[in-house]
This record gives C-alpha cells, structure tokens and sequence, in this order.
C-alpha cells in the first residue's frame, strides 16, 4: 500500500504539539519558533486530509483523527530515541576518536603522549591526522583539532594555544642557495610576510610549497632547506638542538588559533572530558624558549 511522502520534521512537530497540547511548548522543546510547529501541523493536515486539532483560547485539543495518529508517531521516535541512546553508549565504551592536523599530531601532541594515562579505563585514543575538517554529522569523531578563529557553528570550542611562525635551519647548516619549504595553507602568509617592512633572511629563497607544514619541518630537518613553521611545534627541536631559528613574525598567526573542537552530544562524555582536562593542562605549560634569534643564517 503506498503511503502519502511526509517530512519528518512535519510528525515531530505534530506528535510534540500532541503530546504537550501546545504549540508553544512543542516549539520550545524543538528549538524552532512557534509560527514554524504551526506550519508543520498544516502542513500535514493538508497532506493527510484531516484537521488533527480544534483550537480555542485554551490551546489545542486533538481531534478523533488526530487521537488515533498521536500513539503510534510516540512511540515510534521513542523507539528512535532509544536507538541513538544504545548507539551513543556503544561508542563511549570504544576509544576517543580524533581528528587532528599533521602538524598538530606529529610535532606537538605525540611528543606529549608518554604522560597521558592511556592504560587507564575511559583515557583509549585513536587519531587520525589529516589536513581535511571532518564533518560530526557525516563521520565516526568524537573531537578535532582545528585551526580559526573558534566560532564554529554546531560544536564547542576550547582555545588551546596561538602560534608565531618564523623560518628555521637545520642546526647543522645551510647551503647558499637553500630553498625555502612553504606549506599550502600558509603561502598567502609568506608572500604577506615577505613584502612588509621587515622581511625575513628566505625571502629571495626559492620557494617550495608542500602540503602540510609538518612535512616542511622535516625538510628543514633533514638538511634539505629552511622551513616556514610555528614557534610551538619547533620549540623541541629548538631546544634540542636540531633546529636553529633564523626570523619570527611580528605578531601570531593571522589564521588564528588551534582550538579543541567537539559537538554538542560529547560535552558530557566522560572520555572527552578526559582528554580536554589533560590536553588543557598540556596546552599551558610554557614551551621551551625560542627568543634568542640567530642573525645570519
């Protein structure tokens, strides 16, 4: 038997005003305005052929028909509602799921990972490093790490820390000729840093554009020229002696920050709360010292 097609949010809307008798209520607790459940209900009035409600002064009472449509659609987003809860619970018993940027993995977070609990129950990690913004809705996360200006729409953002970027050497030296490893996301910055007032030693470097900024750091690393990378993932290496800075922008990146990012539904998962109170912590203890600024490469 084929069914009349009806948008779901047109049931929600009628079963909330049925059940509360009111579409004040069923507007509040869908978070959409009142005049909007009202165009849901006549809309499906319309659909279905049928007046579903009398309303009066005193609000809205349910019409035979209207009686007969409320239980099924009641229980049949209980039943939804139970599905997404036994879903929910299912993924809070599996490993945090993360999704960070390469940098942000390789340079910053796994140096760090020797003093998070990880053999204590709730701490499991699993991480995926990528240069892509996940999306919550479409993909199996829990968090990300991303970088902006924090005002996403949908999740929550927690400010981690603000970054200066500045070109690096290897410690061991660098040929005449060097290029200068630049990664996409940042060459618009490089080309604004490179005509100000105050350019930095690469500037006539020939440039090499590569994907991400961790694998410009391993260039410079490796011998193979300077990189264009951010003060907190070169600061061990700095300190360690294998990395020796050359310039450092005036002031942080004009990207913006990198924050912890995560829905809504996780604000109350106790791994993520794990997590975010260690990543937090992590996120203010002060880097090693980079000031001292070599001035010839």
């Amino acid at each position: 038997m084929a069914h009349p097609s009806i948008p779901l949010n047109t049931l929600r809307a009628f079963e909330a005003a049925a059940r509360h008798q009111s579409v004040k209520r069923a507007s509040e607790e869908l978070n959409v305005t009142a005049s909007a459940v009202s165009h849901h209900v006549r809309q499906l009035e319309a659909i279905l052929g049928a007046a579903l409600f009398t309303r009066d002064g005193r609000g809205l009472t349910l019409t035979e028909a209207g009686a007969r449509l409320r239980p099924k659609l009641t229980e049949g987003f209980a039943l939804i509602a139970s599905s997404l809860d036994d879903h929910q619970t299912h993924r809070a018993m599996g490993p945090l799921r993360l999704s960070v940027l390469e940098i942000f993995a390789h340079w910053w977070l796994l140096p760090r990972l020797s003093s998070y609990p990880l053999a204590r129950r709730g701490y499991a990690l699993e991480i995926e490093s990528s240069q892509r913004v996940v999306s919550f809705e479409t993909e199996d996360f829990d968090a990300a790490v991303r970088i902006g200006g924090g005002q996403w729409p949908g999740v929550i953002s927690d400010h981690l820390f603000d970054e200066r970027l500045g070109v690096y050497a290897s410690a061991k030296g660098q040929g005449q000729d060097a290029p200068v490893f630049v990664s996409k996301p940042r060459q618009d910055e490089w080309k604004d840093w490179c005509a100000s007032a105050s350019p930095p030693i690469a500037a006539a470097s020939a440039v090499i554009l590569v994907d991400s900024a961790s694998t410009a750091l391993k260039a410079a690393l490796d011998g193979a020229g300077y990189c264009f990378a951010g003060d907190l993932f070169t600061a061990r290496d700095v300190a360690a002696g294998r990395l020796r800075p050359l310039d450092q922008a005036a002031t942080t990146s004009a990207r913006g920050s990198y924050w912890l990012v995560y829905p809504q539904r996780s604000r109350r998962d106790p791994r993520l709360q794990n997590f975010r109170r260690w990543l937090l912590d992590q996120a203010a203890r002060p880097p090693a010292r980079t000031d001292d600024l070599s001035e010839t490469p």
